[in-house]
């Protein structure tokens, strides 16, 4: 999935916030509310995913087994539409 935003949208006063957002979005939803539920059910299913921030655009990606295509995609697509952005993951990044 590639988003339309990247380091150049960043406002100047807060230089950085596309690359922050890109991990926080991982760190639970509405949907599966557990710190880093999208990364390890990708992991448990033999997969692995990562993301690249660049000027003007972030990439997210994502591998599993065949078998485990519909949760993973469940879990990623949850993370874009109600991330929490709690206060304990917004410490960690």
């Amino acid at each position: 999935l590639s988003v339309q935003c990247g380091h150049l949208d960043d406002p100047w006063d807060v230089p950085g916030v596309a690359h922050f957002c890109e991990p926080m979005i991982f760190h639970g939803n509405s949907k599966y509310p557990k710190d880093n539920e999208y990364s390890n059910f990708v992991t448990a299913n033999g997969g692995s995913a990562n993301a690249r921030t660049f000027a003007e655009y972030t990439h997210y990606y994502f591998s599993v087994h065949n078998d485990a295509l519909e949760g993973a995609l469940d879990r990623f697509c949850n993370c874009f539409l109600t991330p929490k952005f709690s206060e304990n993951a917004t410490d960690k990044e």
